[in-house]
């Protein structure tokens, strides 16, 4: 069977984790400590890993031109000496292709979305009462939205709580994405003007002062109309993740096996079997990597 060897410009940060991904995925690559003349294709992440010509055939990752003058010669050089150019960003294969460079792909790395899940941290500051005015009994109708983290301090919510020392409330704001005020009458509180001071938003109906203050507004006392707002914050969110669930690392190891086998036809060679990937995200997730670091 055909074999690709991957080469990477180092170990232990993101580069080593694009050949990782792909090697879990994909059952004839291999990442390997250097060239491998005997491999039918080489692959180099990144282009400044490449020497030599080695191979039959030759590809390699061009993550972005340095502003370098030798450095942006051999970005150039090295995709004019390659069968293929793979790039993470458009702007960079359309640089490419304006130089003139014809086998580009745009391939994008992937995220997790197991592990990359979508969640809303709502705040919850202070105590409840015996009278229930702390509008406790509107959060125990709303526990059910799967996709909210509920936060509470002090005690009496319908979630655990945990107490939150004053030194670090500030903290504890900073870490929620709202504050909820859910009390059904206030002086204040108090939450509204320490969770605005550390830049966090406030959703709370007309109680106590609140409409002194910038928040986002439902009705007194109304469950559903709470509910109406989370969903509607939830939705923000999922707006955003959208525009990123056809980055994984099954569509990135894909987009590699593909253009692999199309090199291989182009030059006599073939894979028997289409892809299909060693493991799935929403099975088991990437395999763990000892001392990968972001970028």
């Amino acid at each position: 069977m055909p074999r690709v060897n991957i080469v990477t410009s180092d170990r232990g940060w993101v580069l080593e984790r694009l050949a990782r991904e792909i090697e879990s995925r994909v059952s004839y690559v291999r990442l390997g400590d250097d060239d491998d003349p005997s491999a039918d294709i080489q692959y180099y992440i990144t282009y400044s890993r490449r020497r030599l010509h080695v191979a039959p055939i030759e590809v390699a990752y061009f993550a972005h031109l340095e502003t370098d003058k030798e450095a942006a010669q051999n970005f150039f050089e090295s995709a004019s000496a390659v069968d293929h150019c793979v790039c993470q960003a458009t702007r960079y294969a359309d640089l490419l292709r304006n130089r003139g460079h014809e086998h580009v792909s745009v391939i994008s790395p992937g995220v997790d979305l197991d592990t990359y899940k979508l969640k809303l941290r709502i705040g919850v500051v202070g105590r409840t009462y015996h009278t229930g005015r702390k509008g406790e009994q509107i959060i125990a109708h709303l526990m059910d939205i799967p996709e909210i983290d509920w936060h509470f301090t002090g005690e009496g919510w319908p979630g655990p709580a945990k107490p939150v020392p004053e030194h670090l409330l500030a903290d504890f704001y900073r870490d929620m994405d709202y504050i909820l005020v859910p009390a059904l009458y206030e002086g204040g509180p108090m939450c509204v003007v320490e969770a605005l001071a550390c830049g966090r938003e406030v959703i709370s109906s007309d109680v106590g002062w609140v409409s002194d203050f910038p928040h986002i507004a439902f009705e007194n006392g109304n469950a559903e109309d709470l509910r109406r707002v989370l969903l509607e914050l939830l939705e923000r969110k999922r707006k955003l993740r959208c525009a990123v669930l056809d980055r994984t690392w099954d569509a990135w190891a894909e987009g590699h096996d593909h253009l692999f086998r199309n090199l291989l036809t182009k030059h006599g060679r073939s894979l028997p079997s289409i892809f299909a990937p060693t493991h799935r995200e929403q099975q088991e997730g990437p395999r763990p990597l000892s001392s990968i670091k972001a970028a």
